[in-house]
């Protein structure tokens, strides 16, 4: 039984959580349901979530030859601005079931997302897709640190081993890719910069998009609408400037 306010009801047996107010009565504390709890191992529920992430993870990696394709047959900004408008299209009918209460967060996530794209697209003008992805993979630095900086998060080795290990072979790696040809520093430019960016830009989208989910887990769909329909107004606003010659020199 969960009261509050007065109010006692049953809790559902599915519910992955049990809230309840805390001592104090000043605040709800949430657990996890341990009649709910989907425990590691050889069973549906465990690897149906990551197998489902690991064939987003091989589509997400179609995206970096195929946008070094289309920059090579189409400008940048018209590229970029076409693939999120048809993606803002077919998602249209799921934002306007956004709730009142996400839409000025999903926009500023939106906002993050249109600036990995839009940095990424001009990074694949003149850096190989290999070299962009491989920068991309510095997402695993920014949504640690922003857990860190904005919600206080423990992370340390023994708080977050794994964290720690993938952001330490991430570093290495860029590295690695970066200072081992002749060059050395010399062989940095402006697109590695943006590729820098752009993990920066799909970081901190992450990070508020699990904050926004944590809250309202069936809002996944209007969510995503509105990170494409924000990706696509600002790529649409690249696109134009594009055309009227504004950006001429700038990438």
């Amino acid at each position: 039984v969960i009261c509050a306010r007065g109010i006692c009801v049953v809790a559902e047996d599915e519910a992955p959580e049990i809230c309840f107010l805390n001592e104090d009565m000043t605040g709800v504390v949430c657990e996890p349901s341990p009649d709910n709890v989907v425990e590691p191992g050889f069973s549906v529920a465990y690897l149906w979530p990551r197998a489902l992430l690991l064939i987003c993870s091989v589509l997400y990696g179609t995206n970096f030859p195929l946008g070094r394709l289309m920059n090579d047959a189409l400008p940048a900004s018209a590229a970029t601005s076409t693939r999120m408008m048809l993606a803002a299209v077919a998602l249209s009918p799921f934002l306007f079931q956004l709730k009142p209460s996400l839409r000025q967060t999903a926009a500023l996530c939106g906002t993050f997302t249109a600036r990995g794209y839009i940095s990424q697209s001009i990074a694949l003008v003149d850096t190989p897709a290999a070299t962009v992805s491989f920068l991309g993979a510095l997402v695993v630095i920014v949504c640690p640190a922003l857990a860190v900086a904005v919600d206080k998060k423990k992370m340390g080795f023994a708080d977050a081993p794994q964290t720690w290990i993938a952001a330490i072979t991430c570093l290495i790696g860029v590295g690695i890719l970066e200072l081992g040809g002749e060059g050395g520093l010399g062989d940095v430019g402006w697109g590695d910069l943006w590729s820098v960016l752009q993990a920066v830009g799909f970081g901190t989208s992450f990070f508020i998009t699990e904050r926004m989910m944590a809250k309202e887990p069936s809002q996944a769909l209007p969510i995503t609408a509105m990170q494409c329909a924000m990706s696509a107004a600002f790529s649409g606003i690249w696109a134009c400037l594009d055309g009227v010659g504004a950006m001429d020199g700038l990438f």
